[in-house]
């Protein structure tokens, strides 16, 4: 987020409301437009219906969304269902779509399968120490683009 410290007129829209505390307390050119829904106990993030109505009604310019594992079988995974649509309906209503992974979810899978190497157009990652997502990338042919960001 700090690459957005210099940026003006954007608007940040999540259901999460640590980054919402953030943006609010960091950024002060940016907007954020918090989505609705039922606060999930212990995780400060929205989910449900409500979630997923408000943002089926919005478009953005970039998307960013996270996974719990990835594997070039099973693709990116996440722990819980309602997890699925929510990010669809990211990646579905954005011009340009990020994925940021951290290299320790390399090789691994949780319970659903929400999206492929070919639905991302940039993949951020903190590193691929063996080479592991460069190879399903060039086996992808229709692979994102692959970054990896220095801390």
């Amino acid at each position: 987020m700090q690459q957005l410290t210099d940026k003006r007129d954007i608007t940040i829209i999540t259901g999460d409301l640590a980054i919402a505390n953030y943006v609010s307390y960091n950024l002060p050119s940016a907007d954020v437009l918090l989505l609705g829904g039922i606060l999930r106990k212990g995780h400060l993030y929205t989910a449900g219906s409500l979630t997923l109505d408000s943002m089926s009604k919005l478009y953005a310019d970039k998307a960013f969304v996270g996974a719990d594992g990835f594997h070039p079988d099973r693709g990116f995974t996440v722990k819980h269902d309602f997890s699925v649509s929510i990010k669809q309906r990211y990646l579905a209503n954005a011009r340009q779509r990020f994925m940021l992974l951290d290299a320790s979810k390399l090789g691994t899978t949780s319970f659903f399968q929400f999206a492929s190497l070919s639905d991302f157009d940039v993949l951020v990652m903190n590193g691929d120490p063996q080479g592991e997502m460069g190879r399903a990338i060039s086996e992808a042919h229709d692979g994102p683009e692959l970054v990896l960001a220095q801390a």
